[in-house]
């Protein structure tokens, strides 16, 4: 992911001619999941573009997810079904015009909490979402264990100075980790590989001050 923002900042026209020249066929599927593949090893430009291509033709945007209509291509929906190119385009030159404002890491999160969001302002808003706690080893190359999501938590909840919200599945865990927050649960449709319902949750810090729409 890292590799996209690098290369949507700093090389915006290269990747926009990718978004719209690029053949959408399995063939080209299969080289862009081999280079994905291949991680840090390949060119950061042609891993930014890999994760993209996948996240834009695989089901629900996994990476490691199969292809959006299968390789046959004969399902209800094929892989270009979310792949408008012109509106990508649109929505990448739209962000670039506004990099300068925009600052990308690469950094662990707790790294990140700890030395970089003391330099914001107090009245940033800060906005996390880790890895899911449930089934995340379906849904990422990498995930937090147990103890990770535990101790993010407290990391989150005693080291932030500005106003934050954190977005989980909604998982018994969770919610104890942060039992002492404001919270707000709502239902969810997932399509990764079948169609069903889940709950999420959204958690507010102390500080931040919001209002929910009537019911």
């Amino acid at each position: 992911m890292y590799a996209f923002w690098y290369s949507l900042l700093n090389n915006t026209d290269d990747l926009c001619n990718k978004v719209l020249t690029i053949p959408l066929t399995t063939k080209e599927w299969t080289t862009q999941k081999s280079i994905f593949n291949e991680g840090k090893s390949a060119n950061i430009f042609d891993l930014g573009f890999s994760a993209f291509f996948l996240n834009r033709c695989n089901r629900s945007g996994i990476f490691n997810a199969g292809l959006i209509g299968g390789k046959s291509q004969s399902g209800k929906w094929r892989m270009d079904a979310r792949f408008p190119r012109q509106i990508l385009v649109e929505r990448m030159r739209s962000i670039a015009a506004k990099r300068r404002h925009i600052r990308l890491r690469n950094w662990d999160a707790e790294r990140f909490i700890l030395d970089y969001l003391p330099r914001l302002p107090h009245n940033t808003l800060v906005y996390l979402d880790p890895p899911y706690y449930h089934k995340a080893d379906r849904l990422y190359l990498h995930h937090y264990t147990p103890n990770d999501h535990s101790r993010i938590s407290k990391t989150i909840q005693s080291s932030i100075q500005q106003p934050w919200i954190v977005s989980y599945d909604c998982t018994p865990e969770v919610l104890k980790f942060y039992k002492r927050r404001r919270n707000v649960v709502y239902n969810i449709q997932y399509s990764a590989a079948k169609h069903y319902k889940g709950s999420e949750v959204i958690v507010f810090s102390d500080t931040l001050i919001f209002h929910l729409p009537p019911h």
